[in-house]
């Protein structure tokens, strides 16, 4: 929802304007997995290697303007190296093409990335979220190398404007309650997703810095959108 009003030339909405947030439900971080071909084991190695032979490996995306394309875009923005973007139309696509080696990089979910990287035919480098996963403690955040990366899916409710607040409170009350639940809890860190409740004010502020970053990224990238 976010991305969208940045990369398509309308969209119906304003994602401030138009929404009362109630909270934030999960965070659901992206890993980023290579191919084993290519001897890298840290993304310290990864950028290293990229910047010995530049514009020579490929990244995939779930599609341009996709969060893991801007995924890709933010770390060479903030690590200067130049790899080349592939668009596909969505993950299965992009993940066929990285374990066959077609590309070398790729931003994926933690739930489809994770299973691959445990039987050896993907490495995983690091997690994408603002700390380290419940699933993969001991794997290292981009964000501890590169401060300020952070590359998530989150999923939060929203009300319409202008709802009382009385119900607001009331629907933040109820996610907090089933966030509290340890079975509820276990699913979700299942999926490779992080139960994170929120006050409304920190929901609203959260939306708004992610689409000033993405905002960054995208002019740092000079990235242009037709659709």
């Amino acid at each position: 929802m976010v991305t969208a009003q940045l990369v398509q030339k309308s969209v119906p909405y304003d994602s401030l304007r138009d929404f009362a947030p109630v909270s934030m439900v999960v965070i659901s971080p992206f890993a980023l997995v290579v191919q084993p071909s290519m001897g890298v084991k840290t993304v310290q190695e990864l950028v290293a290697a990229a910047k010995a032979k530049p514009g020579q490996f490929n990244f995939g995306s779930t599609g341009v303007g996709s969060t893991s394309h801007l995924g890709g875009e933010q770390l060479k923005m903030l690590t200067g190296i130049d790899i080349r973007h592939v668009a596909y139309k969505g993950a299965v696509p992009a993940i066929a093409d990285l374990l066959s080696g077609q590309i070398q990089i790729l931003f994926n979910s933690m739930a489809s990335a994770l299973p691959h990287a445990k039987s050896g035919k993907l490495v995983m480098l690091a997690t994408c979220g603002p700390s380290r996963s419940p699933l993969t403690p001991d794997m290292p955040t981009l964000t501890e190398s590169w401060p300020g990366y952070e590359v998530v899916t989150w999923y939060s409710i929203a009300a319409p404007a202008k709802t009382p607040r009385a119900l607001v409170m009331r629907l933040n009350g109820d996610v907090h309650r089933v966030l509290a639940n340890p079975d509820a809890v276990a699913r979700f860190h299942a999926g490779g997703n992080t139960p994170a409740p929120s006050t409304p004010e920190a929901m609203h502020d959260y939306t708004r810095n992610e689409i000033e970053k993405f905002r960054k990224i995208i002019k740092s990238a000079g990235l242009r959108f037709d659709t």
